[in-house]
């Protein structure tokens, strides 16, 4: 849960402009199709892959936690 608050925190302070802006990430992308209003003009294109991107990650970290917590938590594993 704390390595998915981070990095939420991260992309939500570069995606309001507060990072360093020459750096290409997530959250500069996103800055910057607001900055081009590129929802209003119709560019899908700029801000869905990151936001895909996005989401792709935290599907990984929740799937990641649940397959080691089976091994972690005894009393899970005797379940199965």
């Amino acid at each position: 849960g704390t390595t998915g608050a981070a990095i939420l925190a991260v992309i939500g302070l570069e995606a309001l402009g507060l990072g360093a802006l020459e750096e290409a990430t997530l959250g500069n992308t996103i800055y910057w199709s607001q900055q081009a209003s590129a929802i209003l003009r119709g560019y899908w294109w700029w801000w869905g892959p990151p936001i895909v991107v996005i989401a792709l990650i935290f599907l990984g970290l929740f799937l990641t936690s649940v397959g080691m917590d089976t091994f972690a938590n005894p009393r899970l594993s005797k379940r199965a």
